[in-house]
């Protein structure tokens, strides 16, 4: 059994279309003490995000739209030689290994494939923020 990751120090940019599981990941993740901000949509996330320096990226992606991908990219450019280093989660419904190559070629650091519990989330945290 994997230990719990210690969340009291991670930043958090969470974007997810369902208003249901938004919350619940929100409530979910300040419990184990992240401090989260979330958006509905990447577009409503980039200018807040960029100035809120997150730890993590946890995002939904639809594709063929690229806004998480720009998201990422911006965030990504906007820490550029600092000691930020965003690690970046894509939750999709797309079960495809083609679509999950493309995630991950696009930059993100894991996907998390939908459904997923609880645990699931704090997994590839933890292994995240292992790095």
């Amino acid at each position: 059994m994997m230990a719990r990751p210690r969340l009291s120090d991670v930043k958090i940019v969470l974007v997810e279309g369902h208003l249901a599981l938004r919350e619940a990941m929100t409530e979910y993740l300040s419990h184990h003490g992240a401090e989260v901000r979330s958006y509905g949509n990447p577009n409503d996330a980039t200018a807040v995000a960029i100035d809120f320096s997150p730890t993590i990226l946890l995002c939904e992606i639809k594709i063929p739209t690229e806004a998480a991908f720009l998201l990422l990219e911006q965030l990504r450019r906007s820490t550029s030689g600092t000691d930020s280093n965003i690690r970046a989660v894509g939750l999709s419904g797309l079960t495809s290994s083609v679509a999950e190559r493309r995630i991950l070629s696009a930059g993100f650091d894991a996907v998390l494939q939908k459904p997923f519990g609880p645990a699931d989330l704090l997994q590839v945290l933890s292994r995240l923020l292992s790095r």
